[in-house]
């Protein structure tokens, strides 16, 4: 089996937070901006990833809302930092990654991270709809910050906390994402709601309109202990789910159950919506919320918590529904406990965060090889604004535009 290569992309990677990353020098950062930004910036990325021979691209279009001109009601996007905070009335992003993609023989994958926040920046659905928020174990309703009041003791206002340092500044949020009580900053929906469900399948029709390859769902949630959840344990084990452990194979199985029935929904959205289900694809991924640095693993030193696949996430019973294609874990941990007979039955694919100045070609090659002894089809890059902008080797023969401008405009010429 042959390894195939594929990139993460965002339009917002490279002209905002490769700024900073790929160290371009002070004057030259408003040219570095008006090269990445836009369609122009986009086809850059693109030909940029093009030179490494890779010819699969997981495009970004959903991170807390979705990064397109939406018409579902009351979705929008999370807010985005200055100077480049696009309406999307005018833009498509989406569209455009398509259409260059397309034209460039490459596969555009609709990445689409099922998340109601990222790092303290809600949507307005779901401060919209705190009610269909999870509620934890502990009572605690992770609606984000609606209920919060800053350090001046003013409420939480969209208007004025509208990016992550905004939130850190006002104490909103620490630099772990978490509000003073301890829990995330990030709203989460709960699947137990139907309204929940049809808003995230509105969403995925409109993105199944822009002519993508497939879609790529990265999910973080599901439910908790909301009432709906807790009747129907109750009504189906005749106990409280608050007098079981967490960790309950029947809680877990619960859990699991709602996760399935939209998965299943998700697979026949697909299946209306495309006129050919040839070479389209359902990839699914699962990150957890746990805290602090994992083991390392050979080729990665440093491994983020979150990379943890949820237990609501039942991968057997998923792939041998035939719900999805492709199964992604982070962790050859994980992989080495898959069951045998999943195998056959479903592609499994990896994602690499590049954390700090610790990956090297040495590292990207025990990444690699770990991954073919364990039989994954595909290495994927996550958000690689530091890798095309940095390492020459990543190239199969001349760097691509991204790592050219970096090299020119940087404090220092990277080899």
């Amino acid at each position: 089996m042959v390894l195939e290569i594929a990139f993460d992309c965002s339009f917002v990677d490279y002209p905002l937070v490769a700024v900073n990353e790929l160290d371009i020098r002070e004057e030259m950062r408003p040219c570095w901006v008006e090269n990445t930004w836009g369609e122009d910036g986009l086809e850059r990325v693109f030909d940029s990833i093009l030179a490494t021979g890779s010819r699969r691209v997981h495009f970004r279009s959903h991170c807390a809302g979705p990064w397109w001109p939406t018409k579902v009601p009351e979705a929008a996007p999370g807010s985005v930092a200055d100077p480049l905070n696009p309406s999307f009335r005018d833009w498509n992003p989406v569209e455009d990654a398509v259409r260059i993609g397309h034209s460039r023989g490459m596969k555009v994958i609709g990445w689409f991270d099922m998340t109601e926040g990222h790092a303290g920046i809600p949507t307005r659905w779901a401060l919209s709809h705190p009610q269909f928020c999870i509620v934890n174990r502990e009572g605690s309703r992770l609606d984000g910050p609606l209920r919060l009041v800053d350090r001046d003791g003013h409420p939480f206002d969209p208007g004025r906390h509208r990016t992550y340092s905004d939130f850190i500044e006002a104490g909103l949020m620490d630099g772990e994402c978490e509000r003073p009580d301890g829990t995330t900053i990030d709203p989460h929906l709960s699947l137990a709601f139907p309204e929940v469900i049809e808003y995230r399948i509105q969403l995925l029709r409109e993105l199944l309109s822009f002519g993508v390859d497939g879609i790529y769902l990265t999910a973080n949630s599901c439910v908790g202990y909301e009432e709906p959840v807790v009747r129907r344990f109750e009504d189906k084990h005749g106990i409280s789910p608050f007098e079981v452990l967490p960790g309950d194979p029947r809680w877990i199985s619960h859990q699991r159950g709602y996760f399935n029935e939209f998965i299943r929904k998700v697979q026949s959205l697909v299946e209306v919506s495309i006129d050919s289900e040839e070479g389209f694809e359902i990839a699914l991924e699962g990150q957890g919320t746990g805290s602090g640095p994992m083991e390392p693993e050979p080729g990665w030193k440093r491994v983020p918590g979150w990379v943890k696949t949820p237990d609501f996430i039942d991968f057997g019973a998923i792939a041998s529904s035939g719900l999805v294609d492709t199964i992604s874990l982070w962790s050859f941990r994980e992989m080495d406990r898959l069951e045998a007979d999943l195998r056959g039955r479903v592609k499994i694919s990896t994602r690499y965060r590049y954390m700090d100045d610790v990956f090297s070609r040495e590292d990207y090659q025990k990444r690699i090889s770990g991954a073919e002894s364990r039989g994954v089809s595909m290495f994927v890059f996550n958000e690689p604004r530091v890798p095309l902008g940095k390492f020459e080797w990543l190239y199969r023969v001349k760097p691509g535009p991204i790592y050219d401008m970096a090299t020119a405009w940087g404090r220092k010429i990277f080899v």
